[in-house]
């Protein structure tokens, strides 16, 4: 992500070189004016380039897609079905999968078990799990310490994996938050705790 956004600063310096001389120059039109025509276009290409950048490195900025707050259990079920419905094999490191007792949320979590897509990892079994299993989820039960974190791994195992780490704020307030760049410290811990867990199940 830094080196990404790095790049994207030193795109929008580079650009924003003719902005630069519009402004400084009080007859900036006399200059564009005497230079080739196929370079003054350029430089006006530049220039709006530079501008539209900006503008979309302020929008990104300001909307971080990275976190997500959803009040409500409405809001909540909405977030996990969207994250349970992405792509990719999901893995759950869940307590005790209470948060699935919604009925469009287990037909979601069905359907991922019956492709081969769900691994669910709890302290112990209960009914969500074995009905989980029953359809081909790979349940594993890892008892013992329970860790206070909770999340989702998507694209488990892949190359473009995401982390999904949800903090309650209170019991109608979570703010979830994604990681998903490859060298993200968070997202490989989270696998590493994932294999510890399925080498103790």
């Amino acid at each position: 992500m830094k080196k990404t956004f790095q790049v994207n600063n030193i795109l929008i310096a580079l650009l924003g070189l003719p902005t630069m001389a519009v402004f400084i120059y009080e007859d900036s039109l006399g200059l564009f004016e005497k230079l080739p025509q196929w370079v003054a276009n350029l430089a006006w290409l530049l220039v709006a380039i530079a501008i539209i950048l900006s503008v979309w490195q302020l929008c990104t900025l300001l909307i971080d897609r990275s976190v997500t707050v959803c009040k409500g259990e409405i809001s909540i079920n909405k977030k996990m079905l969207s994250i349970i419905n992405e792509p990719g094999n999901t893995c759950i490191v869940s307590r005790n999968l209470s948060w699935a007792s919604g009925k469009i949320i287990m037909e979601s979590l069905n359907k991922k078990a019956q492709s081969g897509d769900l691994t669910v990892l709890v302290s112990e079994e209960n009914g969500t799990s074995e009905t989980l299993k029953g359809r081909g989820a790979k349940i594993l039960v890892y008892g013992g310490v329970i860790p206070k974190c909770r999340f989702t791994i998507k694209g488990h195992k892949g190359a473009n994996s995401r982390l999904y780490i949800a903090k309650a704020d209170s019991a109608d307030r979570h703010v979830i938050f994604r990681h998903s760049e490859k060298d993200d410290v968070t997202l490989r811990l989270a696998e590493d705790l994932v294999h510890i867990l399925e080498a103790k199940a």
